[in-house]
C-alpha cells in the first residue's frame, strides 16, 4: 500500500541518479536534503559516471567481493535462525528453566518490543560511530544474553537478559539490512540485500526446527540456550572477514561546510 508514496517520495541514490543523467532531480535532492550545498560542484564531480548493466549473482563475487558475500550470507542465515528459532520457541524453553512459570508469552513480548528500541539507539550509533565495530559487539553481547537465559530463574534477569537479546537480535538485523546496502557498489546492492536476505530466509526457516529438535533431546535448559547463543559468536566472527571494499562507501553530509565527503566503510 505504501509503494506508491515511496515511489513519489523517496528518491533514488545520488549515484544512480547521476548515472542516469538526472540532473535536475540530483540538484533537487541536494537542496532538499543538504540546502546550501554547492550542487553545481557535486554534479559535475559525478557527471562521469555511467549505467551499469543489470547486476547478477555473479556480480557479487568479482572484485575481492566473494569473501565477504560469502560471510554476509552467513550472518544473514545465523540471524535469521536466531530470530526465528527464539520468536517460535522462547516461551516454552523459558518454561523449561523455570516450570513454575504458567505463561513464557511476557518474554516474547518484551523480545520483540526491545527490538524497536535496538533498532533506533543501533542506528544513531551506527550513524556516528559506523556499524561493523558496533555489530560485532552487539552480535558477541546477544551471544552472551541467550546463553545467560539457560542458568538463572531469577524472573527480573530473565527479563533483562530477554530484552537485550531482542535487542541484539532483531534490532541489530535491521542494522544489518543497512550495512549490507552500504558495503556493496550502489550497482548491485538490491542484488546484493535480495540474495542475503533469500539466503536468511533459509536460517529463518532452520531456526525453528532446530528449537524443535532441541526440545525433543530433553537436554538441559543450559544446553538450549547456549546452542542458540552460538550463532551469535559465528556471526560476530563472520563479520571479522568482512573486508572493506574500495568502492564500499559510507556517504556522509557535512552540514555547513558546502560539501559532500564520501569516506570508506
Amino acid at each position: 500500500m505504501l509503494i506508491p508514496l515511496i515511489y513519489k517520495y523517496v528518491p533514488d541514490s545520488l549515484n544512480l541518479l547521476a548515472a542516469k543523467g538526472k540532473n535536475d532531480k540530483l540538484e533537487s535532492v541536494l537542496e532538499r536534503f543538504v540546502p546550501g550545498i554547492d550542487r553545481k560542484r557535486i554534479i559535475a564531480d559525478k557527471s562521469e559516471m555511467s549505467v551499469h548493466p543489470k547486476a547478477s549473482l555473479p556480480d557479487l563475487f568479482k572484485n575481492n567481493l566473494a569473501l565477504s558475500t560469502i560471510m554476509l550470507w552467513i550472518i544473514y542465515f545465523m540471524g535469521l535462525l536466531m530470530i526465528f528459532g527464539l520468536n517460535t520457541w522462547l516461551p516454552s524453553l523459558i518454561k523449561e528453566s523455570v516450570p513454575s512459570l504458567q505463561t513464557g508469552l511476557a518474554f516474547l513480548i518484551v523480545l520483540n518490543a526491545s527490538a524497536i528500541l535496538g533498532t533506533v539507539v543501533f542506528g544513531l550509533l551506527a550513524d556516528k560511530n559506523g556499524a561493523k565495530k558496533q555489530l560485532i559487539i552487539i552480535y558477541v553481547a546477544g551471544a552472551f544474553a541467550i546463553s545467560l537465559l539457560g542458568f538463572t530463574t531469577n524472573i527480573p534477569l530473565l527479563y533483562l537478559f530477554s530484552a537485550i537479546a531482542g535487542i541484539c537480535t532483531t534490532g541489530a538485523q535491521n542494522l544489518l539490512n543497512a550495512f549490507t546496502s552500504q558495503y556493496y557498489p550502489y550497482h548491485v546492492r538490491s542484488t546484493a540485500l535480495g540474495f542475503a536476505n533469500g539466503v536468511g530466509r533459509i536460517g529463518g526457516i532452520v531456526g525453528p526446527t532446530f528449537g524443535g529438535v532441541l526440545l525433543s533431546l530433553a537436554a538441559p535448559s543450559q544446553f538450549n540456550f547456549i546452542a542458540f547463543g552460538i550463532p551469535g559468536a559465528i556471526i560476530a566472527i563472520a563479520l571479522i572477514f568482512v573486508s572493506t571494499h574500495k568502492e564500499a562507501v559510507n556517504t556522509n553530509w557535512v552540514k555547513g561546510a558546502g560539501q559532500l565527503s564520501e569516506q570508506p566503510k
